[in-house]
């Protein structure tokens, strides 16, 4: 550690060499010493050693100030002030300022998640399993409709709870697309299940899951919706009906003519309408 007047004094040639050596000293050390050189100029370096690790430093232009570069360690070196992001940086000076300076912007996405595609990093809805809100069965309305269903969903479970009707048409998935909701590319059936018989009955309007229903009867259970190519899904279906002396199951596919969108719960015909239970959907991608 050195540090001088970087002046070589007119004196006697002992004297002019101590002064040489003590300069080129403090220049090969970079003035290194736990205070500040007591002469300075505009961009001179200077090893600051009064903390551990020491703290490289170099003076500014207008030779005013110290600039912090960073500590000096060589495993765990770190810069001193701010460093821009394109220079590698954040441009903050915390750690939470710089997560949002790198992040995609957060304002409105509350609750969603980071996305890549490989190639652009975007906030959506988390990709795990999500579970819709419920609809009610008691607002006397012939369609209960899913909708903003993401692009990425894979897999849809619609679950129902003590769901009727008030007559007798079975009730029948349709799906949405970017055009609404399809009434063709089904192929369906639905039966029910008996002590002493099973009746089938298909559908092309629809994924049905019951040959028949009764107005005084209700509904527990899921229904599997499963996408295999782009636009094409297949379904697959258990309802408990309420009296305990039957179930209903299901399968069938979908083609759709674009990604889909969302789901609607209604009846064969559309003219029954719900008058209680409730049902819900759950995705996953």
């Amino acid at each position: 550690m050195a540090q001088a007047d970087q002046t070589v004094q007119n004196a006697t040639f002992p004297t002019v060499r101590a002064d040489i050596n003590d300069n080129l000293a403090a220049l090969f050390s970079q003035s290194s010493g736990n205070s500040a050189p007591a002469v300075t100029v505009a961009f001179m370096p200077w090893i600051d050693t009064s903390s551990s690790p020491a703290v490289w430093k170099v003076r500014n232009a207008a030779n005013s100030d110290w600039i912090t570069i960073g500590t000096l360690d060589a495993s765990t070196f770190s810069t001193g002030g701010v460093t821009a992001i394109a220079n590698g940086g954040t441009g903050q000076t915390t750690a939470a300022a710089a997560l949002t300076a790198l992040l995609p912007s957060q304002t409105g996405n509350s609750g969603k998640a980071l996305i890549t595609d490989g190639t652009t990093a975007t906030w959506d809805a988390p990709r795990g399993i999500v579970r819709g809100t419920d609809l009610s069965g008691s607002t006397s309305v012939p369609e209960l409709d899913f909708t903003g269903i993401p692009s990425w969903v894979k897999r849809i479970t619609v679950m129902f709870r003590n769901l009727s009707t008030n007559g007798t048409s079975p009730i029948l998935i349709r799906l949405s697309d970017s055009s609404g909701f399809a009434t063709t590319g089904y192929e369906s059936s639905g039966s029910n299940i008996t002590t002493s018989a099973t009746a089938i009955t298909g559908s092309t309007t629809g994924l049905i899951l019951q040959s028949a229903a009764a107005a005084a009867a209700s509904y527990t259970g899921n229904v599997v919706i499963t996408n295999i190519l782009t636009t094409f899904w297949t379904s697959t279906g258990l309802l408990r009906h309420s009296t305990n002396t039957a179930h209903s199951t299901s399968a069938g596919s979908s083609t759709l003519g674009s990604v889909l969108t969302g789901i609607r719960i209604t009846t064969v015909g559309g003219t029954n309408t719900f008058d209680d239970g409730v049902v819900n959907i759950m995705y996953e991608g």
